[in-house]
């Protein structure tokens, strides 16, 4: 099956099959869950999280019924390669009923000895003390998140310790998948090998893959599970909408409701574009009429809006805030650094050096929020 290359936009429009339940939001800033016939707590199973405006993310959660919100740490390899666990931890802290807490592979020590041991083990440390999933990023070269990639591949035998702990703590792993076939194949062989941990691949649907393409995936690998980021972008035809309409239905158990809001320290965002494009966005796919999106019924939504992700992540873990305060005393101290020397030097240059589109999203003053945010907790 030849993947089909077309723009973000239109990757859900031309073939695919997925174009159906994939509609923009209307734009309608007031919009919030009542204007939606599924009245459910929601689990948001994909969302980057800012710490800082913890009671802003708690109500745009509140306005769009959303019990409960996965947040996923991300490494920052242009600030000494720190990763955003700690402040991660500290959401759950303060919301222990509404946050789902994922860490994430530091992939920065790839080519030490006895990295997948030693990952495996911190990764183990981790779910003991409040996480309840792992982010993984693997991306290919020229992606805007390309320098996440330190030449692992996703079935990379270095990785095979790190998914056989997930599969041992029953904790699911969320991988970042780049947009060609080759990263699903890896991805599907690493699934062969480690049949009992759970992989759900983010953004599949968002590659221009025919139905039967990801259909055929999913029959061969049990443990295997796909979220809906990426699924927007304008309404089809009505036998496109047929064909993904079927896809959610028989395939129902195997699919998360995400929204991929990126709201971390690294590319500051809005709570107000994840409450009024995202969110919108979302449940318009999935609940939407006619060419609006895919009218599914409560039964199917009650799984991709909650049942599945809820079985992956398992027990509540409660969260050890004290186990993770060093790594996030570890961040502070990357970023006030950070501030102290490369925004100073990349100022006098001219230039950003490195990751220009990454780097400008470095805005001193958010960064300086954050600060003074995480500071009063990291005293108390």
């Amino acid at each position: 099956m030849s993947q089909i290359r077309i723009s973000r936009r239109e990757f859900l429009c031309r073939g695919a099959g997925f174009a159906a339940y994939a509609v923009a939001a209307s734009g309608n800033c007031a919009a919030n869950a009542a204007q939606f016939r599924y009245a459910k707590p929601i689990i948001e199973a994909h969302t980057h999280l800012r710490v800082d405006p913890i009671e802003d993310i708690i109500k745009t959660m509140d306005a769009w019924n959303i019990g409960k919100a996965v947040t996923v740490s991300m490494p920052i390899p242009w600030v000494n390669w720190t990763t955003e666990e700690g402040a991660m931890a500290l959401a759950k802290h303060l919301k222990p009923d509404r946050i789902i807490f994922f860490s994430t592979v530091n992939i920065k020590n790839a080519d030490k000895p006895n990295f997948g041991e030693s990952e495996a083990a911190r990764i183990q440390r981790c779910v003991e003390n409040g996480a309840q999933g792992i982010k993984m990023y693997f991306s290919p070269k020229g992606h805007p998140f390309s320098w996440f990639n330190v030449g692992l591949k996703i079935n990379d035998r270095r990785m095979e310790p790190i998914y056989e702990a997930c599969g041992e703590l029953n904790i699911p792993l969320l991988v970042h998948l780049g947009s060609d076939e080759a990263a699903i194949a890896q991805l599907m062989d690493a699934a062969k090998k480690c049949p009992k941990t759970n992989f759900i691949a983010a953004h599949a649907m968002g590659h221009g893959l025919q139905p039967d393409f990801l259909v055929t995936r999913l029959k061969d690998n049990p443990n295997l599970y796909i979220d809906t980021v990426s699924v927007f972008a304008r309404a089809g035809r009505q036998d496109e909408i047929d064909a993904a309409r079927k896809f959610f239905t028989n395939h129902a158990e195997r699919i998360v409701f995400g929204t991929d809001p990126v709201m971390s320290i690294f590319r500051p965002g809005s709570v107000e574009k994840w409450r009024d494009l995202k969110l919108p966005q979302g449940r318009n796919a999935l609940e939407g009429e006619n060419r609006a999106g895919l009218h599914l019924p409560d039964d199917v939504l009650d799984k991709v809006y909650s049942k599945n992700i809820g079985r992956l992540v398992g027990q509540w873990n409660p969260i050890n805030f004290e186990y993770f305060k060093p790594t996030l005393e570890l961040q502070v101290r990357a970023l006030e650094d950070y501030l102290l020397h490369a925004i100073p030097e990349l100022t006098q240059r001219g230039e950003d050096a490195g990751s220009p589109k990454v780097r400008v999203a470095m805005v001193p003053a958010e960064i300086e929020h954050f600060l003074e945010f995480v500071g009063r907790w990291l005293a108390s």
